[in-house]
């Protein structure tokens, strides 16, 4: 009798031990996975920075080459600064890139190398089949590593400001009364209006992880709290 009761104590524990291992492998999933996936994001949120960067510095070596920004011949101004926003929903980043990348094949901008007639590559970015991951899709446009198209703003007017069609909006960027907005901004009155600008020639940036952008919310708020801004 004594055995019988050892044998179904002993059972007993060991069913307890494996729940209470079960039970502790949910816990730490729960801590650990959504850390894993805050990592993730941010990785791809520091590689979305370098290519920024790597299209800022693309465009002003152009610039530097070619005294003109890359950009259809005769292209206006679509800026309240002046200046010029490829927004990929009214005109396409693939535009610019390119030109940069010195592409005769996705788009007719650079036919015959018009536009970049010394077939200078300005950087080697990856180029993709679909049009949802980063890198050039089939249709020219340079996207994050979350989809979002690049937003590029190039200073069209030559004035040493750029200007961006969300950015250089005080309701986006404005901080009350003050002179510096949200991402180093300058409160500028150009044209009897008041705008924000960049001090520079290009800014680029995106929409983040969320892959919404809010033109009429905050800059530091909703939606636009995460786009991914490539100047600072």
């Amino acid at each position: 009798m004594k055995l019988h009761q050892t044998k179904n104590q002993k059972v007993g524990l060991t069913l307890l031990e494996i729940l209470a291992v079960i039970a502790i492998i949910a816990i730490l999933a729960s801590i650990l996975i959504p850390a894993i996936v805050r990592g993730k994001i941010r990785a791809k949120v520091g590689m979305a920075k370098v290519d920024c960067q790597t299209i800022a510095t693309s465009i002003k070596q152009y610039y530097d080459d070619y005294k003109r920004y890359p950009t259809r011949k005769g292209q206006k101004a679509n800026t309240k600064g002046g200046d010029l926003t490829f927004d990929s929903v009214n005109l396409p980043n693939s535009d610019a890139i390119v030109i940069l990348i010195d592409d005769t094949e996705l788009s007719d901008v650079n036919k015959n190398h018009r536009a970049n007639y010394k077939k200078t590559r300005y950087f080697e970015p990856k180029m993709t089949g679909n049009y949802d991951d980063q890198g050039i899709g089939p249709d020219g446009i340079f996207r994050d590593p979350f989809g979002n198209p690049y937003v590029i703003s190039v200073d069209l007017n030559n004035d040493d400001k750029c200007s961006d069609l969300l950015y250089e909006m005080p309701g986006i960027s404005g901080i009350a009364s003050e002179r510096i907005g949200h991402h180093g901004l300058m409160r500028e009155t150009i044209g009897g209006e008041e705008l924000f600008v960049l001090p520079g020639s290009v800014m680029v940036w995106s929409a983040g992880p969320d892959k919404e952008i809010g033109w009429n919310v905050n800059a530091k708020e909703g939606v636009n709290y995460d786009n991914i801004i490539g100047w600072q």
